[in-house]
């Protein structure tokens, strides 16, 4: 799969603007059944499907794609893989066609594969299982699909060429594109990172954005799980370049927001009135044991301690501080002063934390899997100990982390590791921390060396 130099350099500085007057190749529709630069993953609870969402970041095509996998076809092939370790050919399989969901006939179902926006930063399924949202930085909205006991995505892409495109139904399932709700709004640009819950009937996604003077936290609301979102308000003046968010387990919805500039946590309050809800803003938390020159790229509870987060920290490399990347403890026990109370020095690039219970229960422990990007690698660090204990080489450009939601049972002991630059996914064996199996075609892009 080669890429075109020059289509690879527009790319770039299309990322560097922050894709403004960017825009893909008009007309020419994204291959269905091949991983193009794939950004992000999130399983279904049920542990059935894995939907994989292509970035398109060469913008060889008219936008994004996001793919379901049958998460046991995958199974069955890395079990084969353990089952035949001298055999190199069961390790991989450079057809990642036959493990993106089937019908009876062995064909793609329009459902399996649905066009999105380019430039795909964050993806969520609802709490329910119902709908699945997308955060698209070329488009500027965040499309939603509704998901079938299937696994199947429906957003009216029938009559829209595979696309999720708010003319094809009547009903807009790129919210944010058009003014939408009392307020009349328009999503701000740049999308980063998603987060979606339901509370008294109705639902809420709070939306970061990538803006470079001052950034805003944008709100959709939904009256109820099925109904259409609008855009109902945003709050402004944040940090620039805000890149995560992590929602607070309080009784009252509140948020700390990261920027991947500096350490700062920005906090974010609902207050809640049907379509007419807004966020605000309240005060900012500076830590004062972090250096400046760390920004947060990705942040998670701990499983077991409602009262501790991770946050994944990157290094300015411009700003000459010497400080390198970094994991960060933070104590989240009173909501209103967050506190950073332990930070660990590791390899360069983080793009994801995941923290992850050892074994069937919390007394078992929590490792902290932190995906490299720069460094190819899983960096493992117990939580209790503050200690790496494992590192895991991967293919080039990991940028996504997705836990088996069956893990521990039978035929579920995996991890899927989303390769950016290579362009696979890889299947990693949770209790000897190898990759055992990988899907696609895992050859570095010349344009990447």
């Amino acid at each position: 799969m080669k890429v075109s130099c020059l289509r690879f350099a527009a790319a770039l500085a299309c990322s560097a603007a922050a894709m403004v007057g960017c825009d893909s190749e008009a007309g020419r529709r994204p291959t269905v059944g091949v991983l193009h630069f794939p950004t992000a993953a999130v399983a279904s609870s049920d542990g059935r499907f894995l939907y994989v969402a292509n970035s398109n970041f060469n913008l060889e095509f008219s936008g994004a794609i996001v793919h379901a996998f049958d998460l046991d076809k995958i199974r069955a092939a890395a079990i084969n893989a353990q089952a035949n370790p001298n055999d190199p050919s069961a390790a991989f399989d450079r057809d990642e066609s036959k493990y993106v969901v089937a019908d009876g006939n062995g064909t793609t179902p329009r459902g399996a594969a649905v066009r999105v926006g380019s430039y795909v930063t964050a993806m969520q399924i609802a709490p329910d299982g119902n709908r699945l949202y997308v955060a698209s930085r070329a488009s500027g909205c965040i499309s939603w699909m509704d998901r079938g006991a299937d696994g199947m995505l429906e957003c009216g892409q029938a009559s829209a060429g595979g696309a999720c495109d708010e003319n094809a139904t009547g009903v807009q399932h790129c919210v944010g594109a058009s003014r939408t709700g009392r307020r009349d709004l328009l999503l701000p640009p740049n999308p980063t990172s998603i987060d979606v819950f339901d509370r008294n009937g109705a639902r809420y996604i709070t939306v970061t954005h990538h803006e470079e003077s001052r950034s805003r936290v944008s709100l959709l609301v939904q009256a109820s799980a099925n109904d259409t979102p609008i855009v109902a308000h945003y709050a402004n003046e944040f940090s620039a370049r805000l890149w995560t968010q992590l929602r607070l387990p309080t009784t009252e919805p509140h948020w700390l927001v990261f920027s991947r500039d500096d350490p700062t946590m920005g906090h974010v309050r609902l207050f809640e009135d049907g379509a007419s809800s807004f966020v605000f803003r309240a005060p900012t938390t500076f830590p004062s044991t972090v250096s400046g020159s760390l920004g947060v790229i990705h942040v998670a509870l701990d499983p077991c301690n409602p009262n501790r987060a991770y946050a994944a920290a990157r290094a300015r490399r411009t700003s000459g501080s010497g400080v390198g990347d970094a994991l960060l403890a933070i104590d989240v026990s009173n909501p209103d002063d967050p506190r950073v109370v332990e930070t660990l020095s590791m390899p360069i690039g983080p793009t994801r934390i995941v923290p992850v219970r050892r074994g069937a229960t919390c007394a078992d422990g929590v490792d902290l899997y932190t995906v490299l990007y720069d460094s190819r690698k899983l960096y493992v660090v117990d939580a209790q100990s503050w200690r790496e204990v494992a590192q895991i080489r991967t293919q080039v450009g990991p940028t996504d982390f997705v836990v088996d939601p069956q893990l521990g049972s039978a035929g579920h002991n995996f991890f899927y590791v989303i390769n950016f630059s290579s362009m696979c996914i890889e299947v990693v064996d949770a209790t000897t921390r190898r990759v055992v199996f990988t899907i696609g075609d895992p050859i570095r892009p010349r344009e990447l060396s």
